[in-house]
């Protein structure tokens, strides 16, 4: 929360660190580097009775970023060490949109690198490829950044399909929101595989406008007021004016005079007002609905969508930290052999694969090391007849 426990912290694994080296034998210690990543926590929206979805993580995120950057600004000592920044935990707790703002502003201000976690827990497989979509175009990554998991844009949908069941149930604003990012991704990239669900997903984007906003959106306005979710809300929706001047903001004041009128924008200020609950605060972006799981795309026409963002990481070069334990132990997956792994580093047809490593999430909470980790990509392609030395080249 202040520089002070941020700097008594990295003093002491320092000091471990320099420790070990000093009793380690044969000097094996000597060449290595310590670098440390500054780790946020997705949490619950704890307060739902209040306007502005995540108000208090919020908040709490802002005083942790602005501390790092003073710590790692004024302590020439300590600072070096933090190489960059992540986010991990639960999904379900909170997404891309809530980090966005420091994420954006920690890169700004020195620490250019991030890691987030993304397209690991989801209700439908679109509700966690929107999510990976969101991790890349709210927090602006970049070459070198990296996203954790990534399952929805691994996973065979069929197999998807057959473990969630026929039926999924998701929340009404969910399900409009996959709505809405399948129309503006379908129309970016006039994908041919996935024009023939244009009038389909125009059709219940009116359907679940109406029920969530009393009216019916375009849905160009509710992609508008979508992509405007990276920004802060407590600035832009509370707030009535712009400050020439302010060490720890995001966006220069041009850009954020540019913002704040399409925050103003009729439609879209009732829209973003809507899902933030400052008015019709009824929530019905919240209600429950059950939905057949395989209605919005078939599972031939999610691996069209799968390609589209892998082809998007790889152009942007960004980097899938791929975690086979954990993904093993709480995702969908029953055995190794059905993990996805293959489908990334042994797709010959597909060239748009983004670079991957192999990493072990949480060794503590998953009694793993890097060695096991290796060793289950192993035997996971082992298991999927690759020859050995296939295996070992790649």
């Amino acid at each position: 929360n202040n520089r002070y426990d941020i700097y008594k912290l990295i003093k002491r694994i320092c000091s471990g660190f320099d420790k070990a080296k000093s009793e380690c034998e044969n000097n094996e210690l000597d060449n290595v580097e310590l670098c440390l990543i500054a780790h946020f926590i997705k949490k619950k929206d704890w307060n739902k009775n209040i306007p502005i979805r995540h108000r208090g993580l919020r908040n709490e995120l802002k005083k942790k970023a602005i501390a790092l950057i003073a710590f790692v600004k004024s302590n020439q000592k300590y600072g070096k060490y933090i190489k960059g920044i992540d986010a991990a935990a639960s999904e379900f707790d909170a997404g891309p949109e809530v980090f966005a703002p420091i994420f954006r502003l920690i890169k700004k201000k020195g620490i250019k690198n991030c890691t987030f976690h993304a397209g690991e827990d989801f209700k439908h497989i679109i509700s966690g490829i929107r999510s990976i979509y969101e991790a890349i175009t709210f927090l602006e990554m970049g070459h070198g950044d990296r996203l954790g998991h990534c399952t929805a844009i691994g996973i065979n949908p069929a197999l998807w399909l057959k473990r969630t069941g026929e039926k999924c149930i998701i929340s009404q604003g969910e399900l409009l929101d996959n709505l809405v990012f399948l129309w503006h991704i379908v129309r970016e990239t006039l994908n041919k595989k996935l024009q023939d669900r244009l009038l389909n997903i125009e059709s219940a984007i009116s359907l679940y406008s109406s029920k969530i906003f009393g009216t019916i959106y375009h849905p160009y306005e509710l992609v508008q007021a979508w992509e405007l979710r990276k920004y802060d809300p407590i600035l832009y929706l509370e707030k009535d004016r712009t400050s020439y001047y302010d060490f720890y903001k995001t966006e220069s004041f041009e850009e954020e005079k540019t913002i704040r009128e399409k925050f103003n924008s009729n439609n879209i200020k009732n829209i973003l007002q809507t899902y933030h609950r400052i008015i019709n605060t009824q929530n019905k972006y919240d209600v429950l609905v059950e939905i057949d799981s395989g209605s919005i795309l078939n599972n031939e026409e999610i691996l069209v969508l799968q390609d589209i963002i892998l082809e998007m990481m790889c152009r942007k070069g960004i980097v899938i930290e791929t975690l086979p334990t954990s993904n093993l132990r709480i995702s969908y997956y029953k055995e190794m052999k059905e993990y996805h792994l293959k489908k990334w580093i042994g797709n010959v047809e597909n060239s748009y694969i983004p670079p991957v490593v192999i990493g072990t999430d949480d060794p503590g909470i998953f009694s793993t090391n890097i060695y096991n980790e290796y060793a289950r990509a192993y035997l996971h392609l082992e298991e999927n007849d690759v020859p050995s030395h296939d295996i070992y080249n790649k």
